[in-house]
């Protein structure tokens, strides 16, 4: 498989703008805006990223990649040349994290719309005697929206 990121030109491209980073930081002036390079290598590994068998079929891949781009761009400055020569590997923690938490907020609200669902069955069972025949009992429907 042909490399999507050269880790070595990454690295050096990511380790001068680390450098003209601190360089302005410590003249007091507004930090350089990262490279386009950095830019595109984030985009193509959270692509790749989002294709691994874990990922791949959620139906919110795109949120990921989202969040995932986000993640690393907020990281490219703290990337540190000493403890680490893979910008890669970095990137791709960024995002793999980001795309766990995107996972998890989206169990969660699906486990609260769920517990609404069940709050407006609920509600409609036990609204009284209203002399309606309900063809399909309350626990079917409730092992329904589970599923």
């Amino acid at each position: 498989m042909a490399e999507y990121v050269n880790k070595e030109k990454l690295h050096e491209i990511l380790c001068h703008h680390v450098e003209n980073v601190k360089r302005a930081e410590a003249a007091g002036l507004i930090p350089p805006k990262a490279p386009d390079e950095i830019g595109r290598a984030i985009i193509d590994i959270a692509h790749g990223l989002s294709y691994k068998h874990n990922f791949r079929n959620y139906s919110w891949r795109d949120e990921m990649i989202d969040d995932g781009i986000v993640a690393a761009t907020r990281a490219i400055n703290k990337y540190d040349p000493e403890r680490s020569n893979n910008p890669f590997g970095f990137f791709t923690q960024c995002i793999y994290w980001a795309f766990q938490n995107r996972i998890k907020r989206e169990n969660e609200e699906a486990k609260q719309r769920r517990e609404y669902m069940k709050s407006v069955l609920d509600d409609f069972y036990d609204d009284g005697p209203d002399g309606v025949h309900h063809d399909i009992d309350k626990e079917t429907i409730i092992q329904m929206i589970d599923r």
